[in-house]
């Protein structure tokens, strides 16, 4: 700041504030115009604070730059005495004390207290006078093996950083963006083999000099809050269209994915999530295949089939809603999208499974059991009522057939069916009227109904009872009904292995763990 003689170079930043005050004062007197502006800035509370941190800047750098930090010889003292030490405390806390990032932490400490803020350039790395303007250097600290968290490619400019993986080393820092160029490592120019220079930068420890090229490209915001369930099973390794086989994420069907970034439109990144407590938890993110590209490749998985069906004949056929399954077992989703919801009773049960698993077995012990939580819907049947039978009592008896099938082509039967000439169907308004009450209600339905009752108004917990016999036949009725619908399962239950009792204790704690614990739901439950 300019000073008017030598006696005011004594003077504080905030005694010139002082004394511009006064000169303004006396500007105002003479008539002078555009005063309040500059009032107005010099009064300013962030103005203050500046013209404050200016003066302890100058305070901090009047004072002599110490030789030391003491820090150095204070913790090795104290390494000394942990080691002399038998205690089991003192030698974990002489292991925290060795750990490469305290050790790394204290040094920055000791560079701040001696005020050692300038970064050296090594020897060698030569900034392109043409250049210097754009060429960055990052410095980096890292343990041997620890991987950057990022992918590289070659391009005519060099070697760029294709891809940053959230919640890795650069993820964390920041200090490097995708299409940034990498020029040269501690003073070494780096290879045009980007597989080389990856395993060169993974197994180098210690400091890490990065002469970069920056793209400028803007960092764009990680989705954070996106989770999914996987209906499919992926390993990176097998996958010869993955970019990066060393950071692919392999997981299972039925997994529970946090998505975290959907930059590239064919390779999102993702952390798995094993309990609603890592959902918050910091991972370096893997690569898994995007919606578009799963879906792309499922669409050619039977390319056989759909050269042969181009040589049949062809023919129009109407959608039947009595063979849906026919057409929404080929819709399985890639992602389901999901929601974390506090503890809540579910409000239907629905038990699937073949005839012959004891899946009815199943659903009258539970009923028997639980009377005052659980409850079965009164089905409603065409059948002419018997001598003695009233509706309400076993059945509600329909006027007449046509009756049914209208109220069923209007959506109004959750499901039905024909036996001995008559119709006997599950009215979605005896679901309700089970749910009002308070209850729980129990169904056990064929698997193509799980779409309809799989909704917001309804949100079943799903069992599917079969038998470890069942499951071992290539063709049975449980092989079908698993690999088609199990996207839709919260619990699989195998009678064969397990007494009916053992089958209704898990089945009834399964229910009550919804009360208890946090649930993943699909995200059209909740939204």
């Amino acid at each position: 700041m300019p000073v008017a003689d030598g006696g005011a170079e004594n003077e504080s930043p905030l005694q010139h504030i002082a004394e511009l005050h006064q000169h303004l004062s006396e500007l105002q007197v003479r008539g002078a115009q555009g005063l309040d502006y500059v009032r107005a800035v010099l009064e300013d509370r962030q103005m203050g604070h500046m013209v404050l941190l200016y003066e302890l800047i100058g305070v901090a750098n009047a004072l002599p730059r110490p030789r030391d930090s003491h820090l150095s010889r204070t913790l090795g003292t104290l390494l000394d005495a942990l080691n002399a030490s038998s205690s089991e405390h003192a030698q974990e806390l002489r292991c925290m004390l060795e750990s490469t990032h305290l050790q790394s932490f204290i040094g920055v400490i000791s560079k701040i207290l001696l005020r050692d803020y300038d970064t050296a350039v090594p020897d060698g790395m030569d900034l392109d006078e043409e250049g210097s303007e754009r060429i960055r250097v990052i410095g980096l600290h890292k343990a041997q093996g620890e991987a950057l968290g990022i992918t590289l490619k070659k391009t005519k400019e060099g070697i760029m950083i294709a891809r940053i993986l959230h919640g890795g080393l650069i993820g964390r820092q920041g200090l490097l963006s995708v299409g940034d160029i990498i020029q040269e490592v501690n003073g070494t120019k780096v290879s045009d083999d980007p597989t080389e220079v990856q395993k060169w930068l993974t197994n180098t420890q210690g400091s890490l000099m990065l002469q970069i090229l920056p793209s400028f490209n803007p960092v764009l915001n990680d989705v954070k809050q996106l989770f999914v369930r996987a209906f499919f099973n992926y390993d990176p390794s097998t996958d010869d269209m993955c970019p990066s086989k060393e950071f692919g994420l392999n997981f299972k069907f039925g997994e529970i994915l946090q998505i975290v970034n959907k930059d590239d439109d064919n390779w999102w990144q993702a952390v798995r999530v094993h309990s609603e407590s890592e959902a918050d938890k910091p991972r370096q993110a893997g690569l898994i295949p995007s919606l578009v590209l799963q879906e792309r490749r499922r669409a050619f998985v039977n390319q056989d089939l759909v050269k042969k069906s181009k040589s049949m004949k062809k023919r129009k056929i109407m959608y039947s809603a009595q063979k849906n399954a026919e057409y929404d077992k080929h819709a399985l989703p890639v992602y389901e999208e999901l929601a974390r919801m506090p503890p809540f009773q579910r409000k239907t049960m629905v038990l699937v499974g073949p005839e012959t698993a004891g899946k009815d077995a199943l659903v009258s012990k539970l009923l028997t059991k639980e009377p005052d939580r659980l409850a079965t819907p009164m089905p409603h049947t065409s059948r002419r009522p018997r001598e003695g039978e009233d509706s309400g009592m076993g059945y509600w008896f329909v006027k007449s057939r046509k009756e049914m099938e209208d109220d069923f082509l209007q959506g109004k039967y959750l499901e039905f069916g024909e036996y001995d000439g008559n119709l006997y169907g599950t009215k979605l308004d005896s679901v309700r009227a089970v749910m009002r009450s308070g209850k729980t209600c129990v169904l056990s339905i064929h698997p193509q109904s799980l779409k309809t009752i799989r909704t917001p108004e309804f949100m079943p917990f799903v069992v599917f009872v079969t038998n470890e016999a069942e499951m071992a036949a290539p063709d049975s009725d449980s092989k079908q009904i698993f690999e088609d619908y199990r996207h839709y399962f919260d619990m699989i239950i195998y009678l064969n292995t397990q007494e009916l009792d053992a089958a209704y204790d898990e089945v009834r704690q399964g229910l009550k763990r919804c009360e208890i614990d946090h649930q993943w739901v699909p995200v059209s439950w909740v939204y």
